[in-house]
């Protein structure tokens, strides 16, 4: 009877000790955003370190495979937005999107958000698939704006009201 090689997983809130692992995670995902080295090195590490985002990294054999990161927006009141989702290739078409996106979302009510936003490159080869996934947890495209980061894509606002504003 042969066995089955099946990863050990394990979920958890991004830390301090998991700084560097997800720096290098992260640099071994760019999706061709503008600056994203920059972001990552002067605006993402910095700001997980200071509690201004939050995360999740999903850890497989010791090694971060994804992650999902969000922060309060800094102009939308009760407004959660994800900033990151990355998902190493070799670990997709398994539902770990999902589960972040589920996760996020858990933590948007525990914190009384009204709404969830987000925004990803449309004109890519990966947009239609990604459009897909993101309908399927229950976001609608609010609009596709001129690009947020350099003139040449456009970008989806995507966004999931989690409870009617009072």
């Amino acid at each position: 009877m042969s066995t089955l090689l099946l990863p050990d997983f394990r979920v958890k809130p991004i830390d301090d000790e998991d700084l560097k692992p997800l720096e290098r995670f992260l640099f071994s995902q760019d999706l061709g955003y503008p600056g994203y080295d920059k972001w990552i090195k002067k605006t993402c590490l910095p700001e997980l370190y200071f509690n201004q985002k939050q995360g999740l990294a999903v850890i497989a054999n010791s090694v971060i495979i994804a992650d999902i990161i969000f922060q309060q927006h800094k102009q939308l009141p009760e407004t959660l937005e994800i900033k990151n989702l990355r998902i190493d290739p070799r670990y997709r078409q398994r539902d770990i999107a999902h589960f972040l996106m589920k996760q996020a979302e858990v933590y948007a009510r525990q914190t009384n958000q009204e709404q969830i936003i987000a925004d990803f490159r449309a004109g890519k080869p990966y947009s239609k698939e990604l459009l897909k996934f993101i309908l399927f947890c229950g976001f609608q495209v609010l609009f596709k704006s001129d690009s947020l980061y350099d003139d040449s894509h456009k970008d989806y606002i995507i966004g999931k009201q989690l409870r009617q504003a009072a």
